[in-house]
């Protein structure tokens, strides 16, 4: 009973092992994720800027 014991100990901290190397790579993800969404808002700004421009342009021809 006692090496019954001892082994669902060993698996419950191997468990939470596991889970706590889960959760430091999930903060990875998510930062990774917001400036992935940084970027996008960016590159969606940049768009509007030059489709604004050429159409300055193309009413002045």
């Amino acid at each position: 009973m006692l090496a019954e014991r001892n082994g669902i100990y060993r698996s419950c901290k191997e468990m939470k092992m596991k889970l706590d190397a889960l959760g430091k790579e999930w903060a990875v993800y998510e930062a990774t994720a917001r400036a992935g969404e940084e970027e996008e808002q960016s590159v969606e700004a940049e768009w509007g800027r030059i489709k604004d421009f050429i159409s300055s342009i193309n009413g002045k021809i």
